[in-house]
């Protein structure tokens, strides 16, 4: 669901140029790498990064005015909601810079929300090739959540960095250095508590950055990138609806619609089903004549469980589907609601 437009600006929290720098004294990037930003703002952050070097940079920005400036920076742009519009090839990133809006999704009709940093680092981090790296920038708290430390425990030569003062004051954020790989299970736990129980005070800052170093190869094995937008341009496909709309039901439609006929009865289940969609909504009347109005609903609904292990926080989401029809009797003005 594309977020709505108070959030593409309060959702914005552009990388402080220092942070950037101190990144890139510590960066060493090889020859032909592939580089994507997917929250990438105006694109200073890899244009930064990349300086000096011809590593192909790519970004996906939400916003119109700052996809523009974007584009006079990084080499190949969209825009697009990075989360529902957006599809990159996995495999096919060397280096992944990800610094998503600290915020909420809106939710589905289930209505259970989840954090953005979260389904951000889910979609994504699969981009990586085996040894790519990863550069994770988000608030502490929000590291430390089961969902988000899961999927980083999984990185190999994992690092925290916080953010210098005073610009760790705003938000609490670090940096988080790992790269793609195969880990054991034992690596796994002690990235788990590295992160599940990291203090601000005793985090190094990104000033240190440059006395670790990171070295980026680019792989030889990356997949074909496939880097597109998988959403249509209202203002291109506004002036051919009315044709289309119009051949389309010329070959499709029975000339009238009360004429049509299914190949076999339908069932009761089948009944049920066209009424709990909506394509029986308006007035119909029943076995005695009487006339009634018909709506039909169908919802999701989400229960969210949560229990403690011996080691982890699980988390159990029980879905379920609810249908509700309602008939309005119109000579007595009576609702009937039928679960």
């Amino acid at each position: 669901m594309a977020r709505i437009a108070s959030q593409e600006k309060l959702g914005y929290y552009k990388t402080p140029v220092c942070v950037v720098e101190h990144i890139r004294a510590g960066l060493s990037i090889g020859p032909n790498a592939r580089m994507l930003d997917p929250c990438c703002g105006e694109g200073e952050a890899l244009q930064l990064l990349t300086q000096g070097t011809n590593a192909e940079t790519l970004g996906i920005e939400l916003e119109q005015g700052r996809y523009e400036q974007a584009r006079k920076k990084l080499q190949a742009v969209l825009l697009a909601d990075s989360l529902t519009e957006a599809e990159v090839a996995t495999s096919s990133i060397d280096l992944l810079w990800l610094n998503p809006p600290y915020d909420l999704d809106e939710g589905d009709f289930s209505q259970y929300r989840q954090r953005l940093e979260f389904l951000f680092l889910q979609k994504y981090l699969p981009t990586l090739v085996k040894n790519g790296v990863l550069i994770f920038i988000a608030p502490l708290k929000e590291i430390q959540r089961s969902t988000v430390c899961t999927l980083l425990t999984r990185l190999a030569d994992l690092e925290l960095y916080r953010f210098p003062d005073p610009e760790f004051a705003a938000f609490k954020q670090v940096v988080v250095i790992g790269r793609k790989k195969m880990l054991l299970r034992s690596d796994m736990e002690e990235n788990y508590y590295k992160i599940r129980y990291a203090q601000a005070v005793e985090l190094p800052t990104t000033l240190e950055i440059r006395q670790q170093g990171i070295t980026l190869v680019a792989s030889e094995n990356k997949r074909p990138l496939v880097f597109r937008a998988n959403h249509i341009d209202p203002d291109e496909i506004l002036p051919l609806t009315s044709i289309l709309r119009e051949l389309f039901f010329k070959e499709v439609a029975p000339p009238c619609l009360t004429e049509a006929r299914p190949l076999m009865p339908l069932r009761q289940g089948h009944l049920a089903m066209l009424l709990a969609a909506g394509y029986v909504n308006g007035e119909l009347t029943d076995e005695n004549g009487g006339r009634l109005v018909i709506k039909g609903t169908v919802r999701k609904s989400a229960t969210v469980s949560e229990e403690m292990s011996e080691d982890f926080l699980i988390r159990k989401t029980v879905e379920k589907v609810e249908i509700r029809i309602r008939a309005l009797h119109l000579a007595t003005g009576r609702i009937e609601t039928i679960r």
